[in-house]
């Protein structure tokens, strides 16, 4: 069986009844290709999460899938921006060590060119402080219309993309 350690990043606008959040959230995947050829995603952090295709690029679609629906749910359960926030924090905080353990075994791997990142390539690579989990949840300000939200500044309100570890 092989596996990546990957790093999943995911930025978006989730909104909840009374406010809108920006997330960025950079979480770490393990990324296992099963018997049959299909790839399954585990959450290492956050963990609590797993999900597969019949391949990369279609497991990493339905990662970015099942992460906005969390998001979402999240939103849709939260009374406020501050409970939100909290919510997401929880979420991110949950960690599989076992996922993690193997996270960190293949992204060592990977630092001594002993992976086969064939698989992988088409996403780009990360390399150090790049691979570290991490959270930032902002509370955007809408017009009074609603019409369109203000992001701030420097930042695509929707963006998410995966990543591999570079040896």
């Amino acid at each position: 069986m092989r596996a990546w350690p990957l790093v999943f990043a995911y930025r978006g606008v989730v909104d909840g009844a009374e406010f809108s959040a920006l997330v960025d959230i950079k979480s770490r995947v393990l990324a296992e290709e099963q018997e049959s050829g299909r790839i399954w995603m585990d959450g290492a952090q956050p963990g609590g999460f797993a999900i597969g295709g019949q391949d990369m690029k279609s497991a990493y679609e339905a990662l970015k899938g099942m992460f906005r629906g969390i998001l979402e749910d999240m939103a849709e359960e939260s009374d406020s921006f501050e409970a939100f926030h909290a919510e997401t924090q929880r979420f991110f905080d949950d960690v599989d060590t076992g996922v993690s353990t193997q996270w960190t075994k293949y992204w060592r791997a990977s630092q001594k060119d002993e992976l086969d990142c064939e698989p992988v390539n088409w996403m780009g690579r990360m390399r150090g402080a790049a691979t570290r989990p991490s959270i930032e949840v902002l509370a955007i300000e809408h017009p009074a219309s609603r019409d369109g939200g203000l992001v701030p500044a420097g930042r695509d309100p929707q963006d998410h993309y995966l990543q591999a570890i570079a040896a």
